[in-house]
């Protein structure tokens, strides 16, 4: 029995080192877990900020188109703290063809009629923050320009 004094003590510490592990490990986890929440939560910003950029690139070939310009040059806005810069390039201008050019005429508003000239514009987004974020959209965006 007196072999047996000092096992109640060793047993204890023992369980106490565990549940300091587990604790440990615990932390360790709920603070990778924050860090890549916080990353998430940058890199959907600069996504919305890069598709923001895209919304506007596509406003700026819409009036162009209204005021007779030309929609091609880059250009830059500030959403919060994100610097977007919008580059628009007119990639292809060309009649339109096929079957359903009635379909995509009543769709843009011109009414039935073959010979639609469209131009094919390349939209590029880049939002860049200022904890170094980085996101890039590229969209393309057709417009129908007139009909004959």
């Amino acid at each position: 029995m007196k072999k047996d004094r000092g096992i109640a003590l060793v047993t204890v510490l023992i369980l106490f080192v565990l549940i300091l592990a587990l604790g440990v490990i615990m932390l360790n986890i709920v603070q990778k877990a924050t860090k890549v929440t916080f990353s998430t939560v940058k890199y959907e910003t600069a996504m919305e900020a890069a598709s923001s950029g895209i919304d506007a690139g596509i406003s700026k070939v819409l009036t162009s188109i209204n005021e007779g310009k030309e929609a091609d040059g880059s250009f830059n806005i500030t959403l919060g703290n994100f610097k977007v810069t919008v580059r628009i390039e007119k990639i292809l201008v060309a009649r339109a063809k096929g079957t359903a050019i009635e379909f995509a005429g009543g769709y843009q508003g011109l009414g039935k009629g073959a010979g639609q000239v469209f131009a094919l514009y390349l939209i590029t987004s880049e939002a860049r923050g200022r904890n170094g974020e980085l996101f890039t959209i590229e969209a393309n965006y057709k417009q129908v320009l007139k009909a004959f």
